[in-house]
């Protein structure tokens, strides 16, 4: 091997030229080891939580006026339901609270039209109202100690979970368990049914979502009263296999 480098510097042999020589082929990106995910199997870190069980907050709010603020919440109606209690049709449990309006709101005309054409409900409101300063943080307690993740759900959730947060944050200065999101029983329902969503009411409803008390019941806008039915009409539904459901 000397005697042929030595040639190589006499110019007795050429030298390999350099587009001769090829380097060796590596794969590209290169491989990485697999790991575990942290906290799972092989990541030696500990086991992932246990998944919460979601708790529904079926939610009835009856106002004087179309919006928060310049109109006031003059009833709140909550009841909590687990699909898995052993009764899932029966709130696990329920708050509700008449308030009084806020000071330096007025009632809407129109709304106040249409409360006139319901003397009863709208003297319901009036009994015992509660301040909105001690009701609201007794509301958000009253969720904070609910077993499970709280899911805000209305019918429709735009008009009663926009006055729960305007409230929560008015007199608690949070938003509560409840993120800018809400479950809206109307969409959940036209899931259900396979139709479009100005389509769905609650007379174009299957007899199996509701029982014959609420099937023959009164207009009746009664918060808490409300929020127990649609509860149970949101459990039921939920529990429908999807395109199964008819009319």
């Amino acid at each position: 091997m000397l005697d042929r480098l030595i040639r190589r510097l006499r110019g007795d042999e050429p030298a390999t030229p350099a587009a001769a020589v090829r380097p060796k082929a590596t794969a590209w990106p290169p491989k990485r080891r697999r790991r575990g995910r942290r906290g799972g199997p092989g990541a030696g870190g500990p086991p992932p939580k246990p998944r919460v069980p979601e708790v529904y907050v079926s939610v009835d709010v009856e106002a004087d006026g179309p919006v928060p603020g310049l109109h006031s919440m003059r009833a709140l109606g909550a009841a909590a339901f687990r699909l898995d209690a052993p009764d899932p049709f029966e709130p696990v449990a329920v708050f509700e609270a008449n308030l009084h309006p806020l000071a330096g709101a007025e009632p809407h005309p129109r709304t106040m039209a249409w409360w006139a054409r319901r003397p009863e409900a709208w003297a319901a409101l009036e009994i015992e109202p509660r301040d909105p300063a001690e009701a609201m943080p007794a509301f958000l307690a009253w969720t904070g100690a609910l077993e499970g993740t709280p899911v805000f759900a209305g019918y429709p959730v735009a008009f009663d979970f926009m006055w729960v947060r305007w409230y929560l944050e008015r007199f608690c200065g949070e938003g509560g368990p409840f993120p800018y999101a809400g479950l809206d029983v109307r969409t959940l329902a036209m899931d259900r049914l396979g139709i479009d969503y100005r389509d769905v009411a609650r007379d174009r409803f299957p007899d199996a979502w509701r029982s014959e008390a609420e099937r023959t019941r009164e207009d009746r806008h009664v918060a808490l009263a409300d929020a127990i039915e649609q509860g149970r009409m949101l459990v039921r539904i939920l529990r429908e296999p999807r395109g199964t459901a008819g009319p």
